[in-house]
């Protein structure tokens, strides 16, 4: 699973969130607001293990889509 770089992924939430997906491991800044992914992050990849980072986003992101 790759997060593609742009706004689409983060579009639904707030920009307070931001500081903590850098502590995860994303590139990302603000820009008006609107939090942008500079480059895309392989999120996950099949038959691979997940390091902590990657399940900790892909957590966050499942649970925050799915209620947004």
């Amino acid at each position: 699973m790759i997060l593609e770089k742009g706004t689409e992924i983060f579009k639904t939430f707030s920009h307070s969130i931001e500081p903590y997906l850098r502590k995860l491991g994303l590139n990302t800044k603000l820009d008006m607001g609107k939090i942008i992914l500079n480059e895309d992050y392989l999120a996950a990849q099949k038959g691979k293990p997940l390091n902590a980072e990657q399940a900790k986003i892909l957590v966050f992101l499942c649970f925050n889509i799915e209620i947004a």
